[in-house]
């Protein structure tokens, strides 16, 4: 899994390169096999203002080409890191357990459609 981090400081970017990479590592363990590219980007929307400003937005490239995105504000970087790596790991568990569901109906059509020629007469 790649990591790339786009952040408007460089001092604090240091910082949440390997903050990035700690919980990614731990919130998208079950996924790993299934990412390409993790891209994270943070925003402070006030600048030294402070208040809730504090953005990341995640976006997920997957091995099959789709692409998974996740947003979270917050008072403090690290809460909004953690917000949106939470989010992209329900979006990620979503679309696999829709795609589990799509494979079981597809075999469930196969097996009517194998066991109906079965009990024709002729």
């Amino acid at each position: 899994m790649q990591i790339r981090v786009l952040s408007q400081s460089l001092q604090s970017g240091i910082d949440n390169i390997e903050a990035v990479k700690r919980r990614s590592a731990f919130v998208l363990d079950r996924f790993v096999d299934r990412i390409r590219v993790l891209r994270v980007r943070i925003v402070d929307d006030n600048g030294p203002k402070g208040g809730i400003d504090q953005r990341c937005e995640i976006g997920v490239s997957l091995t099959d080409g789709r692409q998974l995105r996740a947003r979270a504000r917050a008072a403090l970087i690290p809460d909004a890191i953690d917000r949106a790596l939470r989010r992209l790991a329900h979006a990620m568990a979503r679309a696999h357990s829709r795609e589990l569901t799509q494979r079981r109906k597809v075999r469930i059509r196969r097996q009517r459609v194998q066991t109906a020629g079965h009990f024709q007469l002729g």
